[in-house]
């Protein structure tokens, strides 16, 4: 699941404008508040997963809420998304007496917990449903193993596997869309995200480079791929570059021969960040 961005279309020369990529995000278009969804799996829930305002530098609270009602199976797999830097605040309901939430197992290269681990009513009211709140400062993907039991053994555990997935912004362009020597595309993203560029290749012989950027503002992440469309043989070829955004930037690309071209074509992708 990803943002997938498709170009404005027109010459930019020719109307003036510049070309601006929207997208959608994880199957859905990204509303204002930014919230992030994550999905049931397993049992088929649609899971909110709340966003407040942030609490450090570049990252957002990511809060996923699990009712004891989802858990309609010995073992349940729900899926969220959040981006690096993000904290997310994993908070699952306390219901029949004696039995408590316990975390089994996690990667805190991955997901590192932050704080203690809390017990909170429902909008911290008295009264209302308790929640088991454990918060995890997100590095990277992966996945946290919960389990519902009493303290002293239980015949009927529930386990809950919670697979946090990043952000991840895709932004393809086609050859047909570079109608200059020079063209200058406009893409969004949040800090945090993980950007991947998606530039077509088609003529024999032609590749794609980068030739200029920040890494403090659009950080190189893991190596630069060539892949098929859809992943399937026959299908379109991309370079694949992908980048964490850090801040506001421009990634210059050039498509050309790799020793020498009388007629590259020069590509500027300006990214800004998500208001």
């Amino acid at each position: 699941m990803c943002r997938s961005n498709a170009v404005a279309a027109g010459d930019p020369a020719s109307c003036g404008i510049t070309p601006r990529l929207h997208g959608r995000i994880r199957e859905r278009d990204r509303p204002p508040s930014r919230r992030r969804l994550a999905t049931a799996s397993a049992v088929f829930i649609c899971v909110i997963a709340a966003v407040v305002p942030p609490v450090r530098d570049g990252g957002q609270v990511v809060r996923i809420t699990v009712d004891q009602s989802q858990l309609t199976q010995s073992r349940t797999r729900l899926e969220g998304t959040a981006a690096k830097g993000d904290l997310l605040e994993v908070r699952l309901e306390l219901k029949a007496t004696g039995y408590t939430w316990k975390l089994k197992n996690h990667d805190p290269n991955r997901l590192k917990p932050d704080g203690e681990v809390t017990t909170e009513s429902q909008d911290k009211k008295p009264g209302g449903r308790e929640y088991k709140v454990f918060r995890f400062q997100v590095l990277d993907e992966g996945d946290l193993d919960f389990q519902l039991a009493r303290p002293f053994g239980n015949p009927d555990p529930k386990d809950l596997r919670l697979h946090i997935e990043l952000a991840i912004v895709r932004i393809t362009v086609d050859q047909s869309q570079l109608t200059q020597s020079r063209t200058r595309l406009e893409g969004t993203a949040a800090k945090g995200d993980l950007l991947e560029v998606r530039l077509e290749l088609k003529a024999t012989g032609y590749t794609w480079k980068l030739k200029n950027h920040d890494p403090n503002r659009l950080k190189p992440d893991g190596e630069v791929t060539t892949e098929s469309q859809d992943k399937k043989p026959g299908g379109r070829e991309y370079k694949v570059f992908r980048f964490q955004v850090l801040d506001e930037g421009d990634l210059d690309f050039q498509l050309a021969r790799p020793f020498g071209n009388p007629d590259p074509k020069d590509l500027r992708l300006h990214i800004e960040l998500a208001r």
